[in-house]
């Protein structure tokens, strides 16, 4: 699938990401939920290991892509949150 990105003439333009994006009309869109970092059986992976966590959150992220005919490449937008105690 070919993605336009959109960097308009007089707007700020980055290497690191996009104004915007087109898609073609005949694209297909998977919409995935938050991910995190929990196993197949749904327990809390390494918990106080936010590396461990991200990778397994990260390796749920691309099996549901996979299901949805979708690979990492192909995704438009991404957003990570981390939350924890500040203590």
């Amino acid at each position: 699938m070919t993605i336009e990105r959109l960097n308009p003439e007089g707007m700020h333009s980055n290497p690191a990401y996009s104004q915007g994006v087109s898609l073609p009309a005949s694209a297909r869109i998977v919409l995935v939920g938050g991910q995190n970092g929990v196993d197949a059986q749904g327990r809390i992976v390494a918990r106080d290991d936010l590396a461990a966590q991200t990778a397994q959150a990260l390796s749920n992220l691309a099996k549901v892509l996979e299901a949805g005919g979708a690979k990492p490449e192909d995704l438009v937008s991404l957003s990570v949150y981390i939350a924890g105690d500040l203590d």
